[in-house]
């Protein structure tokens, strides 16, 4: 996530909840990633709690932090889901690390009910990065839209993540650090020439995220 993502995303759940009180975060990663790898997304998801909010963390690791282990083939999981009764659903920059992106979206369909938000954000300027994998999906809200034709698109936007590596950095020191590294890298090609074009053009990118709100009706 980036720190600005969640940032805006705040804004959005607390605009569009409404009566809506139980959020699933699906892809949620584990406690320590939350709070301490990216301790913004635990500091987000404090503030969106004390508002009122009850968040369930749906994840493939079996890990501390995460309240449902698995994923939405398995019956058992769509079980303790449906028990939950999410009323929003985030999915966060985990669409394009999804290989059989159509089998997932038609999977998820099936647990969305009616006036249930769907807010999905993806990467759409941001460089390869796997984990396990990246499809380089990378499609404006329009083009998400197109994956969920069965839903209503009622908000989408494009917004700036940062200049990358820091684009889930907020805390001053380790953003300085990688400025540093960046204009130290900038002066110095002859380190590494093969990868010198590369790593400057990764280095001093301004990356972007797409935010798109959906609603079942």
């Amino acid at each position: 996530m980036f720190y600005t993502e969640s940032l805006q995303l705040e804004r959005i759940i607390k605009r569009h909840k409404g009566f809506r009180k139980n959020l699933l975060n699906m892809g949620s990663s584990t406690l320590e990633f939350r709070t301490e790898n990216q301790p913004f997304i635990n500091d987000f998801l404090f503030r969106l709690k004390s508002s009122g909010i009850n968040i369930c963390h749906l994840d493939i690791k079996d890990d501390i932090g995460i309240d449902i282990v698995g994923d939405i083939t398995d019956k058992e999981v769509i079980s303790k889901i449906n028990k939950f009764n999410p009323e929003i659903i985030l999915l966060s920059n985990l669409l394009e690390h999804i290989e059989k992106r159509d089998e997932f979206i038609t999977n998820l369909l099936k647990i969305i009910k009616q006036n249930t938000l769907l807010i999905v954000t993806v990467p759409y300027k941001f460089p390869y990065h796997a984990d396990p994998i990246d499809t380089m999906f990378r499609p404006s809200p329009e083009e998400l839209a197109i994956e969920f034709p069965s839903l209503r698109l009622i908000q989408g936007i494009i917004i700036s993540g940062g200049l990358y590596p820091n684009f889930s950095e907020h805390l001053f020191i380790k953003k300085s650090i990688n400025n540093i590294l960046s204009l130290i890298r900038l002066f110095a090609p002859f380190y590494h020439p093969s990868t010198y074009l590369e790593t400057i053009k990764k280095r001093f990118l301004n990356t972007k995220v797409t935010i798109a709100v959906f609603i079942k009706q």
